[in-house]
């Protein structure tokens, strides 16, 4: 009926929000289930991951000033995809 019925998965940024105060844990959970959507259908698809506004730690409103929280920066400039430590 349909030649492709999902053309990307996106991972939840739940635990990346300070609103959550860790109740989803540690967010380093999230890039292994990034790997794991990639690694299953990442031949077919897009697998990304959403992020929400208050990842950003700024001491102006200016984007050159921007930088990933504390407890979130090691998460986002992981670049070895083939482990998840």
């Amino acid at each position: 009926m349909y030649d492709q019925l999902a053309i990307g998965i996106g991972v939840g940024n739940e635990p990346f929000l300070s609103s959550f105060n860790s109740t989803y844990g540690n967010v380093t959970f999230t890039f292994p289930a990034l790997q794991d959507v990639h690694g299953g259908v990442g031949d077919k698809i897009k697998a990304t991951e959403t992020l929400n506004a208050d990842v950003d730690e700024s001491s102006s409103n200016e984007l050159s000033d921007s930088n990933f929280r504390n407890n979130v920066k090691d998460v986002m400039f992981h670049t070895d995809v083939s482990s998840s430590k």
